[in-house]
């Protein structure tokens, strides 16, 4: 059985599915402790992008990060 906690993955909880995760959102899940990020994309590719490439220089490269569309 995988326990995300356990193992120390974060995913973006949210139920709007509109929104996508803040490189602020990702940075306190890094704050606390998770070594893996996951979040949502599937907002178009330059949405997307933008949106990946904030999220990864704010928890650099030492923290996964998982993307979901």
């Amino acid at each position: 059985h995988f326990d995300p906690v356990d193992a120390g993955y974060a995913r973006q909880r949210t139920l709007d599915r509109d929104r996508f995760m803040t490189a602020e959102e990702a940075l306190e899940w890094k704050a606390r402790g998770y070594t893996v990020v996951k979040m949502k994309i599937g907002y178009g590719p330059e949405v997307d992008l933008e949106v990946v490439r904030a999220v990864r220089e704010a928890i650099g490269f030492e923290t996964g990060l998982a993307v979901d569309a």
